[in-house]
């Protein structure tokens, strides 16, 4: 049954789809037209994270052609979330929430180099309790199996097979296999579809599998044989450089040649799920665990450190026979993919928090998403495209409302992450309300690797100062 949701006409920008794909859409249109069939397949469920992936690379008004022509293709076969927010900037809490159901301040992993506990049940662990064949694919070492987003499943691949000479033998202060610590799109893309492959090996049991991809996130330009662009951004403008302006177009540039070719790896994998309907009532996630900052309005470069709309605002979208394709206006967030999931899976536990995004947001709602963001330092000062060293303190949490992100904690609120906020009631609502996240934070076990080597890289990666 269709739920209501996605009833809107899609906005995306239209296109047609490659005559393999339009005709494999119609083969299996005429094979499942009996609902009673659909009914006895078994499940799939399938969610794709794209590390650092900005929302304006999904879909954009501002450049002629998309980006990412066969992600949107396959896009508007369902539900487009207009506004979706990530739990945070930075990889580990936000796939620790998508796959817990709970806010960093809940499961403690409020930054990188934390380790999700056990005590912490995942959704993949409840899937495989109900006989779900589990798979993931992962694509660099935040998400290595170290970390704890392992649990669950019955087979994790995260050997990375990746070679560029920046950070080859540690990431997060942990080692990693030989020369490399991460996987570009086309193998992951492999690694995906031989997945696919063993997890069908176990007959008409449903399915779960993840799988990330890393290629937007910095070293931009992975196949250019050039030092990282990245790292000379901020050393550009703390020093008022005039080659600041053409650096940030470059990095810009190969930023977004490496998201083209991560759009040609995913229409691979989309033709398989498509192919593979007639045997599974499929359903997709998409979705990015941050966004990217490139100076921005005189602001920062890359992510981690801000709760800004360029590295909280992602893409997100829902292809399922339970929805209609459409876009949803609401806001939502990281921490309701793992309610939305269970429901597609049919078990009726409830998800800690978050809400079922195949039902429409209840009316009335204050905020439609939170999060917050957690550094080394208890204060930390980051260079500015404008030349500016910006306080950055730690612990903050944000919420969205309006189309606006409003982050502080129980003492100060500010709009933008910079400018503070004193309208009367308004205020005082959010500070009580991150009191409260403050509250159960300092309640919280957290486990980090904070010895030095992990401190050193996170410096060279630019998540401390």
């Amino acid at each position: 049954m269709l739920s209501a949701r996605g009833s809107t006409a899609s906005g995306i920008e239209s296109s047609v789809l490659a005559p393999k794909l339009l005709a494999t859409c119609a083969i299996l249109a005429a094979v499942c037209a009996c609902a009673g069939d659909a009914e006895k397949k078994p499940q799939r469920i399938v969610v794709i994270t794209v590390d650092t992936l900005r929302h304006d690379c999904f879909a954009s008004s501002e450049r002629d052609e998309p980006l990412m022509p066969q992600t949107l293709r396959f896009a508007r076969r369902g539900l487009v979330f207009d506004h979706f927010y990530a739990t945070a900037a930075s990889t580990q809490p936000t796939h620790a929430s998508l796959f817990t159901g709970l806010h960093p301040w809940q499961h403690g992993v409020v930054r990188n180099g934390c380790v999700l506990s056990p005590e912490h049940e995942t959704i993949v662990e409840k899937l495989k309790a109900r006989g779900f064949a589990t798979g993931a694919v992962v694509s660099s070492f935040p998400v290595h199996s170290k970390f704890g987003l392992a649990q669950g499943f019955d087979a994790y691949d995260d050997d990375f097979t990746f070679e560029r000479k920046k950070i080859k033998d540690e990431w997060l202060g942990v080692e990693t296999t030989g020369e490399y610590f991460y996987s570009v799109s086309s193998d992951i893309t492999d690694k995906a579809l031989a997945t696919l492959d063993k997890l069908g090996e176990a007959d008409d049991a449903s399915q779960f599998l993840w799988v990330h991809y890393f290629d937007p996130h910095d070293p931009y330009g992975d196949f250019e044989e050039i030092p990282s662009v990245y790292f000379r951004l901020r050393i550009l403008a703390r020093n008022k450089s005039p080659l600041l302006g053409p650096t940030i177009k470059r990095a810009r540039a190969l930023y977004e040649k490496d998201v083209r070719r991560l759009d040609g790896q995913l229409g691979r994998l989309f033709l398989r799920l498509i192919e593979d309907e007639e045997k599974f009532e499929t359903h997709v996630i998409f979705t990015s665990d941050h966004g990217e900052s490139f100076g921005e309005r005189g602001g920062p470069f890359g992510h981690g450190h801000h709760l800004i709309e360029e590295q909280l605002h992602v893409p997100t979208f829902l292809v399922s026979p339970r929805v209609s394709a459409g876009r949803a206006t609401d806001t939502a967030g990281t921490v309701d993919l793992a309610a939305t999931i269970l429901a597609l899976a049919n078990d009726p536990r409830p998800s800690p928090c978050g809400r079922d995004l195949t039902a429409a947001a209840k009316p009335g709602e204050r905020f439609g998403a939170f999060g917050m963001r957690s550094t080394f330092d208890d204060e930390v000062k980051v260079t500015q495209a404008d030349g500016r060293d910006l306080r950055v303190d730690t612990p903050r949490f944000y919420a969205v409302r309006g189309g606006h992100i409003w982050s502080g904690d129980e003492s100060e609120i500010f709009e933008a992450d910079e400018t503070p906020v004193s309208v009367p009631g308004f205020a005082d609502e959010l500070k009580e309300i991150f009191a409260g996240f403050r509250a159960t934070l300092d309640r919280t076990r957290t486990f980090e690797l904070d010895d030095p080597e992990t401190r050193a890289t996170l410096k060279a990666l630019g998540y401390t100062e």
